[in-house]
């Protein structure tokens, strides 16, 4: 194996939290099928430790209930352990509980399980009569827990030697390991509810822990406080109103005031003009006039040297909710940072991951789709995730008043998905006065059909109120 990729599978291990011995590396190197051989004993003695995790199952019954299922008998390399995790699965799944000792033993003789090892009766009476003091729970479901992402990863690096020679399988490998490292067991029972009040109220709590409260103290009250992690908001306006202008205030104050680490995903403009957008929101100075004041505008970042911002150019029509679910893994990996919000500019220039109606499928159709997917993203990374959409004709230059859910454009499934759908409106006589007015269309935790005015300042992108 090379050092580079040698290097590289190392770091993919740390990040997912296990590390593979000497032993295991060679068996990345060149995979072969599995011979008798006595397996290679390391520090930890991987017999004894294998015993302890079968133990475990019968101290306590939570760890095999929550995680039996993520195990593969050949996760395990001594036979010994191998036919006793077959017993326990197999009796457990006919029987919803685990095999006594006398019961394991009858059924390692049925021969069903090939032939039992000499040592397998004080491999049972071990795993039997070990004993756990009570506070070790939590380890021993760390332990096991830790057990199965190793062999997870080691299972992936294997397999992914078969494909690293072919250049097109980047991409599968990258995956692969992805979906390890990512890997949990996911286990919500969800809330009893008229038991579990002060813990209910404790999680809503927590959910303002990963959102961030906009520029506007009248649009938090009006959606219910801030923008809530796991939740999508989608701005609506008509072209020219202002709509992209509104994702880069809030991205700016996300990340200058609230330090918060944000992406914003550009569909449309290039990541360089609108850098030039940030840059004049930022310094004060009119968008024309920003290659002119280049220190200025190094100041004034340096000024608001808090949280991160980074912006990320996609071809228009043809990202998905899977691309950038891969760059934000990239992000975090490469950079060691935790993306708190998302904000793609816009929607309608996305395409749908999954082509749910095949031939049948439409912009109304798609619409919903890709909000349904973007909504996902929001819950896949515990953040708020804005976005915006176009209105359709109906909506131009109309009052505020007048501006209701029916100007959506292309599709009502927007609004039907989205969390919160907020109206960016300015008529003729509005952009005269240098103003406009934000209006809850909709909001789960706010009031809808409310709205304000702002005021407009486009040449330094700014909407103040």
């Amino acid at each position: 194996m090379s050092r580079a990729l040698e290097k590289i599978i190392k770091k993919q291990e740390e990040a997912a939290g296990v590390i593979l011995d000497e032993s295991e590396w060679e068996s990345v190197e060149q995979p072969q099928e599995k011979t008798e051989e006595k397996p290679k004993e390391n520090v930890l003695n991987l017999n004894v430790l294998e015993k302890d995790l079968i133990a475990s199952f019968l101290f306590d019954n939570k760890i095999w209930r929550s995680l039996y299922q993520h195990i593969e008998q050949s996760n395990f390399e001594y036979d010994n352990s191998k036919t006793t995790f077959e017993i326990f699965r197999n009796y457990f799944e006919k029987y919803r509980e685990l095999p006594t000792h006398p019961q394991v033993i009858s059924m390692s003789r049925n021969g069903d399980y090939g032939e039992v090892t000499p040592g397998f009766d004080s491999f049972i009476e071990y795993v039997f009569s070990k004993p756990f003091r009570e506070d070790e729970a939590q380890f021993l479901y760390d332990s096991v827990h830790a057990f199965i992402k190793r062999n997870k990863m080691k299972n992936a690096l294997i397999q992914s030697v078969t494909l690293i020679d072919d250049h097109t399988q980047y991409n599968d490998v990258e995956k692969m390991i992805q979906e390890v490292i990512m890997w949990n067991e996911n286990i919500d029972m969800g809330f009893e509810i008229a038991k579990e009040i002060e813990e209910r109220y404790v999680q809503i709590e927590k959910l303002k822990e990963n959102g961030f409260i906009s520029p506007w103290p009248s649009l938090n009250k009006i959606i219910g406080g801030q923008f809530y992690q796991q939740e999508l908001t989608i701005f609506l306006s008509p072209t020219g109103v202002g709509k992209s202008l509104c994702l880069v205030n809030i991205a700016c104050y996300a990340r200058n005031i609230l330090k918060k680490n944000i992406l914003y995903v550009s569909l449309e403009l290039s990541d360089l003009r609108l850098s030039q957008r940030f840059d004049a929101y930022v310094s004060g100075i009119e968008f024309l006039e920003t290659p002119n004041n280049i220190p200025r505008i190094k100041d004034k970042w340096e000024k608001f040297n808090n949280g991160n911002l980074f912006i990320k150019e996609f071809p228009e029509s043809k990202v998905t909710v899977d691309e950038i679910h891969e760059y934000i893994y990239k992000l975090e990996y490469f950079k060691g940072i935790k993306i708190q919000g998302i904000i793609v500019d816009h929607i309608d220039a996305m395409a749908p991951a999954y082509n749910r109606y095949g031939k049948n499928s439409n912009a109304y159709l798609d619409g919903g789709v890709i909000t349904t997917e973007l909504r996902s993203l929001a819950k896949t990374y515990k953040c708020p995730v804005l976005t915006a959409t176009q209105a359709n004709r109906g909506g131009y230059n109309i009052g505020v008043a007048e501006f209701t859910s029916e100007h959506v454009g292309d599709s009502m499934k927007k609004i039907h998905t989205a969390d919160n759908m907020i109206a960016l409106v300015a008529n003729d006589e509005n952009r005269r006065n240098n103003e406009a007015f934000m209006k809850t269309l909709k909001s789960r935790n706010g009031k809808p059909m409310q709205y304000f005015k702002l005021k407009t300042n486009y040449p330094q992108m700014r909407f103040s109120e």
